[in-house]
């Protein structure tokens, strides 16, 4: 099997490409910088993705692409000045990569979304059939992505298949949950210790491991799939276990939800602070009743490799 990635050099690109090779499986690796070619890969600078993008001279003989290059919402802070942006890389790149994958015969593309593109949690599990509603510049690309995957699907033979992870972490990881990490290492005070809402959240390795499902199962053609870990933490759940296996203090402070909306606001944080109150869970009982998927890696487990690599950085640096 030959499998083009889109952006196979970013961090779950890399895991996924390593997947992959171990398993026997050619692939071609799309990147908006030079890289150079190893066994069994074939590195093509794919520039950022948009309505001119070209694949067309890499797609010949490919058996399915994992679209994963992606405008991210950190990068670009969710502005509203950002959202041409989104839409121009996440949905109209992602609607040009299904086109020329279509007139190049693939048989099918796994589209990574986001869990964003439902929206930013609330009361009750996301389910497949929850409707979706982003608030978000980033999660509006990300669910206009889809609907125009799909609608090249439905006029030609393509199979497409879309994965909605929430937060993804090990190592490597960068953005909030490598802030995260690094508050708990250094003993810092977190005035989270309230916060009683629950988060999925989503190993690399779980998520490769439902990427490849996806790729390889029959039964995935023409779905959309919720994936996460086998378990879902409270905010100070998460930052004792990280605390527990850093061997580190654990400093919770009791702030009140009010002073947190308080602090949000006078920050400009007002939205990121919601969502933590809020919480954001997903059911993955489609995938796992449709393909048989269960994550491979228990959390624990994935949060130590993430800590062991972050602390051997510093050891490293030392």
């Amino acid at each position: 099997m030959r499998v083009f990635v889109t952006g196979a050099s970013g961090f779950v690109g890399g895991f996924l490409t390593r997947r992959l090779l171990r398993a026997g499986r050619q692939v071609c690796a799309g990147s908006r910088r030079p890289q150079i070619d190893q066994d069994g890969v074939a590195w093509v600078r794919t520039g950022d993705l948009g309505a001119e993008t070209d694949l067309t001279p890499w797609l010949q003989g490919i058996d399915c692409v994992v679209h994963l290059a992606s405008h991210d919402h950190f990068v670009g802070r969710t502005a509203s000045s950002d959202g041409d942006r989104f839409h121009a890389v996440n949905a109209l790149g992602t609607q040009r990569v299904a086109q020329q994958a279509r007139d190049a015969g693939v048989p099918r593309m796994v589209y990574v979304s986001s869990i964003k593109a439902v929206g930013e949690g609330g009361d009750a599990p996301y389910h497949e059939s929850t409707p979706c509603q982003p608030e978000t510049a980033y999660g509006r690309s990300k669910f206009e992505g889809e609907r125009r995957l799909f609608d090249v699907a439905s006029h030609s033979d393509l199979e497409c298949v879309v994965l909605r992870p929430p937060i993804v972490y090990g190592p490597g990881v960068g953005k909030s949950f490598l802030r995260m990490l690094d508050a708990v290492r250094k003993g810092l005070p977190l005035p989270l210790g309230l916060l009683g809402a629950k988060r999925s959240l989503i190993s690399v390795h779980n998520l490769v491991d439902a990427i490849v499902t996806s790729v390889e199962s029959p039964a995935a053609a023409g779905k959309t799939y919720h994936v996460a870990d086998a378990c879902d933490l409270t905010t100070p759940e998460l930052i004792r276990l990280m605390a527990r296996l850093m061997g580190r203090p654990c400093r919770l402070a009791p702030a009140p939800p009010l002073a947190l909306r308080l602090a949000g606001a006078l920050t400009g944080k007002r939205a990121e602070v919601d969502r933590l109150l809020r919480g954001l869970t997903i059911s993955r009982e489609r995938i796992e009743s449709e393909l048989g998927w269960a994550p491979p890696v228990a959390t624990e487990q994935a949060l130590q490799e993430t800590i062991d690599w972050r602390l051997g950085q510093f050891r490293r640096a030392a």
